[in-house]
């Protein structure tokens, strides 16, 4: 068994506890990546090898390892010439603000020679038809796996994000681009508790002529995966109590959601198990409400999580990310949102340099 399958398999639930409650843990990326590289053998020979030695636990949950993906198609990755250096980072969060304007808030990367939070907010310009013009604003506060949602009535919505495992952001900020100058400017908003969260989601919505941010999931200080969905109407920037009926996701984070119809599109995400769930959620608009419908998928979508999402036309496609139940690595899933029909494609990087 690779580690991945033994934490989940064969680790009783009270010592996974156990260890969680050691000290805050937020780097799960980086633990099921170099999970996967490594293996638990158990060799037996005599009459010890008729019974399996290695086996999961009574009543535990099996992670079903699937044979390797049949893949529709490849996409071609190109770089950028030349290498857009200010996005080395992860944790991060970027938006496109127009055709030719990227912006990058936060994330994790190198600064001043040590690994470490990051301070800026980043600018990449599309010129002369290659996206290669940089420029920084350093007036982030530091926050990190926080949100970014632009919005209809201008400007980038921040939502939530953490400074440390120990130190959620309480704040909301609502950053604007001046072409005139180049420069970011940011306006900070008080928000209640509900923002002491990050890995969620934040995606404008409206309801009856009215545009609110459908905030679902995330990680806060109290729980591991949350489930509630709480709606930020824009106007004036207050909490709203929006009624949605139907059967709400299980609680995750790092999932994905993206705009559809005025609703809603939740893909993926972590589950309170430590499972990447491989469920597609819509949160669709009727005349009075928003109502939960789920998706399913042929063939069943790889579970997966810290992806990204995009809706074109009736189709989801679903960018990269972290899977455990699959060998190799994502690349592009196309999702069909009338059949649910699901199509691999494999990225080609052969001409990117590592």
């Amino acid at each position: 068994m690779d580690m991945n399958e033994f934490s989940v398999s064969c680790v009783p639930w009270a010592e996974k506890l156990r260890i969680d409650s050691l000290e805050p843990f937020d780097e799960f990326e980086e633990l099921h990546l170099k999970c996967s590289h490594y293996f638990i053998l158990v060799a037996s020979r005599g009459d010890i090898a008729d019974a399996q030695a290695l086996r999961p636990l009574p009543g535990s949950t099996v992670l079903s390892v699937i044979p390797p993906l049949a893949y529709s198609g490849a996409v071609v990755a190109r770089a950028q010439s030349p290498s857009v250096l200010g996005l080395h980072r992860f944790g991060h969060r970027s938006c496109l603000v127009s055709s030719r304007l990227i912006i990058t808030t936060g994330g994790f990367g190198e600064g001043n020679g040590k690994h470490r939070r990051l301070r800026d907010v980043h600018l990449l310009l599309h010129e002369h038809d290659v996206w290669n013009t940089e420029a920084t604003d350093n007036q982030w506060d530091g926050r990190l796996l926080h949100s970014l949602t632009p919005l209809r009535s201008g400007g980038l919505l921040v939502l939530g994000g953490r400074f440390s495992p120990y130190c959620p952001a309480a704040d909301a900020q609502i950053l604007s681009y001046d072409e005139e100058t180049g420069a970011v400017n940011t306006t900070r908003c008080n928000l209640r508790a509900e923002l002491r969260r990050w890995r969620h989601t934040a995606t404008e919505v409206s309801l009856c002529g009215r545009s609110y941010v459908f905030v679902f999931g995330g990680r806060s200080l109290e729980s591991a995966a949350l489930q509630d969905a709480v709606f930020l109407y824009t106007e004036d920037m207050s909490w709203a109590q929006v009624p949605v009926v139907g059967t709400a996701p299980s609680g995750c984070h790092s999932h994905s959601s993206c705009a559809r119809g005025g609703g809603a599109v939740l893909s993926g995400g972590l589950l309170a198990s430590g499972i990447p769930s491989g469920s597609i959620t819509f949160l669709k608009t009727t005349q009075s409400h928003f109502s939960w419908e789920h998706l399913h998928t042929t063939p069943p979508l790889t579970p997966r999580y810290s992806h990204s999402s995009h809706v074109i036309g009736e189709k989801l496609l679903l960018v990269g990310g972290v899977w455990i139940h699959a060998r190799a690595v994502p690349g592009l899933t196309v999702v069909d949102l009338i059949t649910g029909h699901v199509a691999e494609f494999h990225i080609n990087s052969v001409s990117v340099r590592w």
